[in-house]
């Protein structure tokens, strides 16, 4: 009878949620699985990646710190730690969440999300010698290029740069935020001077 009357109580949450339509695009489910199950792994997640979807990267950054204690050994949920924590410019935190990440499971999403906040968090050399066996590991992708380049960027060589860039978005044309970024270089090494 109880789990009745819980999944009856969860449901009229989710069913009076729903009608408050409080955002486009908002989705109470996770909100409400948690306040019946305050470390639920997986809501916590959803909520977390709902948030980012949205740009709110420090309201889901509560959700990730959550998941990572209710689940330490969910690779997942460091790797959004570590994105949500580079995405504040908190670059050293973030570099350690990826590390825990790469720690529990190696694969190109923490590895990468590891050299590049490496590298943000001051350590060009280091984030250097992880793209290049992130290189060999992988092979020339379009996060090894972004990365390349973002390395050639912080050191002025930003013909570099942009070659690097470009490859990237040869290979992966979707990356909006290096598009922006490649037509702001062009129209900088064109300028003037």
């Amino acid at each position: 009878m109880a789990k009745k009357v819980g999944f009856l109580t969860l449901c009229t949450l989710y069913l009076g949620a729903c009608s408050l339509q409080l955002k486009p695009n908002f989705n109470p489910f996770y909100l409400v699985v948690l306040q019946a199950q305050p470390n639920h792994a997986a809501a916590l997640y959803g909520q977390g990646e709902n948030l980012i979807r949205q740009g709110r990267y420090e309201s889901a950054l509560g959700y990730f710190e959550s998941l990572t204690k209710a689940a330490p050994g969910e690779a997942k949920g460091w790797i959004r730690l570590g994105q949500c924590r580079y995405e504040l410019h908190s670059f050293k935190s973030a570099k350690e969440a990826f590390k825990r990440a790469v720690e529990l499971q190696p694969g190109q999403e923490a590895e990468f999300g590891l050299a590049s906040a490496t590298l943000m968090a001051g350590n060009p050399a280091e984030a250097t010698a992880l793209g290049e066996r992130l290189k060999q590991k992988y092979g020339a992708s379009a996060e090894y290029y972004h990365l390349e380049g973002d390395i050639h960027y912080l050191q002025d060589d930003w013909k570099g740069a942009l070659t690097d860039y470009q490859q990237s978005l040869i290979m992966l044309p979707s990356q909006s935020d290096l598009q922006i970024r490649v037509k702001d270089l062009e129209e900088f090494l064109t300028a003037d001077r």
